[in-house]
């Protein structure tokens, strides 16, 4: 079944959005016209629009961040606000004892979406601007998140999607994705070395709900060589991650329990 076609002024609008809201910094209209290949004068419209709907706000010198309406729009539906709060230390610890980055995310209509991103403190961080967010499939997070999907995920996804190759290690046939994710469920960690960046290694573990069920996956990027110098062991690595996990899982599920009293169900 082929996919439907989107309305392109839309996902122009809302490639704006998320690289906005990806960056560090401000960006002005330029550098958004330059890093999304828009003409200046359609990238100037369409930022004019976000702006005065709210979407956008501006610096003193002209530049663009995440407006208001974006918040208040999020703040109805952040399910992830008592997670990502909760999962600010331990991640911060994790980070700080390997010198790697450490992010927690999700899956939202095949997409990758980041919960958290911690950066870590080591010589060569990998940026978090290296998660593919439309390849859920060769990163580590994305195969660990697939891994654990119900099997009508994968299908669903399998005709709304196409493998490319991203690097030459990227998975491009379903029957060895598929082989890989099993292996993945089996394990309980997902490793991913050059397929979404050539250069970068990373490994993901999953983050339990309450009812035990898949919250999110919690990864770390680093760079490739990192597994062949021995500086990343994947075991002991695997097992920090894991460690880390539990202790975000055991947080939120005591956040989630009832209050003492409360006899609804």
């Amino acid at each position: 079944m082929s996919q439907k076609p989107l309305v392109q002024s839309v996902e122009r609008a809302l490639d704006i959005l998320d690289l906005v809201g990806d960056s560090d910094n401000p960006l002005g209209s330029t550098q958004l016209a330059q890093r999304l290949d828009l003409h200046t004068s359609t990238a100037n419209n369409l930022i004019r629009t976000l702006y005065r709907r709210g979407y956008l706000s501006q610096t003193a010198d002209g530049k663009y961040q995440v407006g208001l309406q974006c918040y208040r729009l999020g703040s109805t539906c952040d399910r992830w606000r008592i997670l990502r709060e909760l999962a600010r230390i331990p991640m911060t610890e994790l980070s700080e004892s390997t010198g790697d980055n450490s992010v927690l995310a999700s899956e939202s209509g095949g997409r990758l979406i980041t919960i958290a991103n911690v950066e870590g403190s080591g010589d060569i961080v990998i940026s978090n601007q290296h998660l593919f967010f439309d390849h859920l499939y060769c990163t580590a997070v994305g195969k660990l998140l697939m891994a654990y999907a119900p099997p009508e995920f994968v299908e669903q996804f399998k005709k709304t999607r196409r493998l490319e190759r991203v690097t030459p290690k990227t998975i491009v046939d379903w029957t060895s994705l598929r082989e890989e994710l099993a292996q993945i469920k089996s394990s309980g960690f997902s490793l991913n070395r050059g397929e979404s960046l050539s250069t970068v290694a990373a490994l993901a573990v999953p983050v339990f709900d309450v009812d035990g069920s898949l919250l999110c996956a919690l990864g770390q990027p680093f760079p490739d060589y990192y597994i062949e110098t021995k500086r990343v062991d994947v075991a002991v690595r695997t097992a920090l991650l894991t460690e880390c996990a539990t202790v975000i899982s055991k947080a939120y599920a005591e956040a989630m329990r009832p209050p003492k009293g409360d006899k609804s169900c």
